[in-house]
C-alpha cells in the first residue's frame, strides 16, 4: 500500500508526527511525495507561516519507510509545470527537501528510480545480466551532477533497443 502527498504530516507537532511515522513504518506503507505539485498548491492563501506542502521525507526515510518522489499532474490546473520528467522531479525534490549534500542527492535519485519500482513491485527492475535492459544513460559522473545539471539523457534504451539519443554541442567563444 502507498500513500501520496501526505502533506498533513508536516503540520503535526513532533510527538504526533513521530507516532504517525512509527505506525507508517510498522505497517510497511510506502509514501510518495509530490514536491512540485504540492509546493504549487499548498499555502497559496496562507498568511504568516506559509505551508510548503511537503511531507517529512527525512524522518520517514530515517524510520525505514520507502519514500518515492513523483508528479501526478502534467501541465494542468493543479500543476502547470509538471511534465513527467523524473529527473526534473528529483531536481525539485532535492531543492524543496533540502537534500543537497552528496548522500541527499543519492537518496533523491533513488526516490525517483529504485524506490518507485519497489512500490510498483517491478520484479525485473534494474541493470543485470538477463534483465529487460530498459534504461536511460545520463551524461553525468554522479547523482549530484545528474540532478544539479538536469543532465542530458544521452541514450534511452527500451528492451535493449536504442530508442533515443541526444548529442549536446557546447561552443565557448
Amino acid at each position: 500500500m502507498a500513500a501520496g502527498h501526505c502533506c498533513a504530516l508536516s503540520a503535526l507537532d513532533e510527538p504526533a508526527a513521530r507516532r504517525v511515522i512509527e505506525k507508517v513504518a510498522a505497517a510497511q506503507l510506502h509514501v510518495i511525495t509530490l514536491p512540485s505539485c504540492n509546493m504549487y498548491l499548498m499555502g497559496r492563501h496562507d498568511r504568516g507561516l506559509i505551508r510548503r506542502g511537503l511531507t517529512r521525507v527525512g524522518e520517514l526515510l530515517a524510520a525505514g519507510v520507502n519514500v518515492a518522489c513523483a508528479s501526478d499532474n502534467i501541465r494542468d490546473h493543479f500543476n502547470p509545470f509538471g511534465d513527467a520528467d523524473m529527473l526534473q522531479v528529483a531536481f525539485v525534490a532535492a531543492h524543496a527537501l533540502q537534500m543537497g549534500p552528496p548522500a541527499g542527492l543519492e537518496a533523491v535519485l533513488g526516490m525517483a528510480t529504485e524506490r518507485p519500482a519497489r512500490i510498483l513491485r517491478l520484479a525485473d527492475y534494474g541493470l543485470r545480466v538477463g534483465g529487460e535492459a530498459s534504461f536511460v544513460v545520463l551524461d553525468a559522473q554522479d547523482a549530484g551532477s545528474a540532478i544539479a545539471r538536469l543532465a542530458p539523457r544521452s541514450h534511452v534504451y527500451v528492451r535493449g533497443r536504442l530508442m533515443a539519443r541526444t548529442d549536446v554541442c557546447e561552443e565557448l567563444m
